[in-house]
């Protein structure tokens, strides 16, 4: 269990390391504005478990096509286990450039074994997830980090994934694929992860127009 761990810290280290020595194949950034006022959205303020200002958007997860919800896998040299198959829902605080953080991730359903990541030592407080969208000619896509783990074990899992978007009216967006298509992680030679999921805005707050540059 001790050298999984350490395989899983070293991938996530390189996971990151790579995601940021690569800047010029990321994509340009979006124009975030609130859809009621015109304005662009303001600045986040981060706390250890929190995230507050910006334009807020709400999504929860819907059953694909064929038949599951979010599936998330991890594969290590080769190797293939489903980490974890669940229902999700989300709040995701977003900048003028499209930089934002999810949080009050949940995940449920009767075959979902994992939780998002939290620390035992500040009450079971919820990590938020970084995401960042972008855009080229293929489309727009958040990528953002999910980070998940098993009965408080700390054996985190982290998974980089670029998520698509699309508008389907009204300032509503649609993420993932409803076709349950996989989507990649950003990986490394001997670690890699992939997702499958769709998600809709829940239209709970103000809608947030994109821009696209």
């Amino acid at each position: 269990m001790r050298f999984a761990r350490k395989l899983t810290l070293l991938a996530t280290m390189a996971i990151a390391a790579l995601a940021l020595a690569a800047p010029s194949a990321f994509g340009q950034s979006l124009e975030i504005t609130n859809e009621a006022t015109g304005a662009h959205c303001g600045s986040l303020t981060v706390g250890t478990h929190s995230v507050s200002g910006g334009c807020q958007v709400n999504a929860v997860s819907e059953t694909m096509s064929n038949g599951d919800d979010v599936v998330l896998r991890q594969h290590i040299f080769g190797i293939e286990s489903t980490v974890t198959e669940c229902t999700n829902q989300f709040t995701a605080n977003l900048n003028e450039d499209g930089e934002g953080y999810l949080t009050n991730q949940v995940l449920g359903g009767a075959a979902c074994s994992r939780e998002p990541c939290n620390e035992e030592a500040s009450g079971g407080a919820q990590d938020p997830w970084h995401g960042t969208g972008r855009e080229d000619d293929t489309g727009s896509w958040l990528r953002s980090v999910f980070c998940v783990t098993q009965d408080n074990q700390h054996s985190n899992i982290n998974c980089t994934v670029d998520v698509p978007f699309s508008e389907v009216g009204d300032h509503n967006y649609e993420f993932g694929h409803a076709n349950g298509t996989e989507m990649p992680g950003i990986g490394t030679a001997g670690f890699r992860c992939e997702l499958q999921g769709h998600w809709a805005n829940t239209g709970a707050t103000s809608g947030v127009e994109v821009t696209h540059l």
